[in-house]
């Protein structure tokens, strides 16, 4: 999506230097990510999609039950 920058979980050390870098941006490419993120939620995160998601989880919890 180049929105940001991925780090490992629980890595402190990762997300210090990530946060360093992001800092150091010039704001032009800092603009660039936001739109790339807005751009990627926009088709990734759809009121549609969300509901699909969630009759998925609610009909395979159902049906698990019996």
């Amino acid at each position: 999506s180049k929105c940001g920058i991925a780090v490992p979980a629980n890595d402190k050390k990762a997300f210090a230097t990530a946060l360093k870098k992001m800092g150091s941006l010039p704001e032009d490419e800092l603009s660039q990510l936001g739109a790339n993120g807005k751009e990627y939620y926009e088709k990734n995160f759809t009121k549609e999609q969300r509901m699909e998601q969630l009759m998925g989880l609610i009909s395979s919890s159902t049906y698990s039950n019996y």
